[in-house]
């Protein structure tokens, strides 16, 4: 803004006065427009068809006093005014200013003669008054903006004043995420700590209770009634003035617990790999151990009597071979995938009967939901019923004194990560829930390691394998395998298979 005024308008109703204070302008500002006028409502008739940078308003005039025509606050006014007045009076100053004139003087020839540097000064704190305006509603602005993401984001946004840990300002999602009324936050600012995970608690508390509360990063996890355990990601940040003091502190807690399920499918998957260049190398040995053990065993076999008592030892050394090559093929099943052989198929048909199959005999019910127009996938048959064998045989353990194992099939479309790190798209989802002990939380991302077990069959026939070799046959068809339970209730496994698509052309 220019510091020099290029309209000015003098109201008074004294002409020796009007004359001076334009002679004394047009001296310092040619070219400088004026308007004048002697009462107040000369005055606002001129202001309908001329708008000033400044306008000097004698405080008597014949139809009222110049405080009338102020715009107050003075940050709100088109134009700053000065008052002037023949006697100095600090009553009236302070009136004036009050109701929204940027300053006041009293006329004399000396501040008619300095009236071009009065106002050049009164034209820069009009400048900054307008600057400090603009700066305001810039605040106000970013604050609604901040406000309007506030309130329809997930997060939980939060603005304290550091120090003294006094809430300013906590958005809706708390109650959500907390479970916990932003009403009894206020009245206990550590109530929140109610919910967080008892393991994680006191860790928690000390970050968010020593310290000035600046430069807060910390991952933990709150129990929530609906969804069980989630994680969230808390931190803050400082928020300064110019000098660079802190002012107030901005804390944000993102749920992040699609990441870390994410995170963890990727330390099983690294585990499995690394396991499974150990088992490939030592299947491969091991067969070739087994097949030069079998046939030694086969010649002396062939050079025997069949009533020799040697005979039916080295038949059941034989069986015990076979059983062994058995276990090793679930080495190389687990280490490479078994290299599927696929074709596409409507894998419905093939967990019905896996599941009826495996399930003959035995105390266990099937119960099955399994949608008629499930989409194609691209699977080996024999590997994907080996996946179905496990996790029947899984429930079949779990469920010693009989139950019902329920398997159910259907499309699903995957628009984000859950529980996943596959892509979005169509795929068919498999689920086998039973109704047995469960599975302990701590076990939960351990079940699919090779020889972990809750239910001590790990030297049974190599079955400590069994969901080691789902998880590897699974994930080379590029689908994906998790598990959910709570203990006492039960254990829900659930794979996901992508829909096969069309070649393009």
């Amino acid at each position: 803004m220019n510091s020099l005024p290029g309209k000015i308008i003098i109201v008074d109703d004294e002409p020796v006065h009007m004359e001076a204070i334009e002679r004394a302008i047009n001296e310092a500002l040619p070219g400088c427009e004026i308007g004048k006028a002697g009462s107040l409502a000369e005055y606002r008739r001129l202001l309908e068809r001329f708008t000033p940078d400044i306008a000097l308003i004698d405080l008597n005039l014949p139809d009222g006093k110049a405080i009338e025509a102020l715009e107050s606050p003075i940050e709100d006014a088109r134009f700053p005014v000065l008052i002037m007045t023949s006697f100095g009076s600090e009553k009236w100053a302070v009136e004036a200013i009050k109701t929204g004139a940027l300053d006041y003087m009293v006329k004399s020839h000396e501040t008619f003669l300095d009236m071009p540097r009065t106002l050049e000064r009164s034209m820069r704190e009009w400048s900054l008054i307008q600057d400090r305006k603009q700066a305001r509603e810039a605040l106000r602005q970013s604050e609604e903006v901040f406000r309007q993401i506030a309130v329809n984001s997930r997060d939980v946004y939060w603005l304290m004043v550091p120090g003294s840990r006094a809430l300013i300002y906590v958005n809706p999602a708390y109650e959500q995420v907390y479970n916990r009324s932003i009403e009894s936050l206020k009245e206990h600012p550590l109530s929140w700590l109610e919910v967080v995970h008892p393991a994680d608690v006191a860790r928690v508390r000390e970050s968010f209770t020593t310290g000035s509360g600046e430069g807060l990063n910390l991952e933990f996890r709150v129990l929530q009634p609906e969804e069980g355990v989630r994680w969230l990601w808390a931190r803050t940040f400082p928020i300064t003035d110019d000098t660079g003091a802190v002012r107030r502190i901005l804390g944000v807690a993102s749920d992040i617990t699609d990441r870390k399920e994410i995170e963890e499918q990727q330390l099983v998957i690294q585990k499995l790999e690394s396991i499974g260049v150990l088992a490939g190398g030592i299947a491969h040995d091991f067969n070739n151990l087994l097949t030069m053990i079998v046939g030694n065993i086969c010649l002396a076999m062939m050079n025997m009597d069949q009533s020799d008592s040697a005979y039916e030892r080295l038949k059941k050394a034989e069986g015990a071979c076979e059983t062994a090559k058995d276990l090793a093929y679930r080495l190389l099943t687990f280490s490479k995938g078994g290299d599927p052989v696929t074709k596409v198929v409507s894998p419905g048909g093939v967990l019905r009967e896996a599941v009826d199959f495996f399930l003959a005999g035995s105390p266990i019910q099937g119960e099955y939901r399994i949608d008629e127009d499930l989409f194609p996938v691209e699977m080996d048959e024999n590997q994907m019923r080996q996946v179905f064998y496990n996790l029947t045989i899984n429930a079949k353990e779990a469920m010693p004194s009989g139950g019902t194992l329920r398997v159910a099939a259907k499309n699903k479309r995957l628009k984000g990560a859950r529980k996943t790190d596959l892509k979005p798209g169509d795929y068919v989802n498999i689920s086998f829930i039973d109704e047995g002990i469960g599975i302990r939380a701590a076990d939960l991302n351990k079940i699919f390691d090779p020889y972990f077990t809750s239910t001590g069959l790990s030297t049974k026939k190599g079955k400590g394998l069994g969901l080691a070799i789902c998880h590897s046959i699974v994930q080379k068809h590029g689908g994906s395998i998790h598990a959910e339970s709570v203990e006492g209730e039960g254990a829900t496994f659930e794979i996901y298979l992508p829909a096969y698509k069309e070649p393009e052309e």
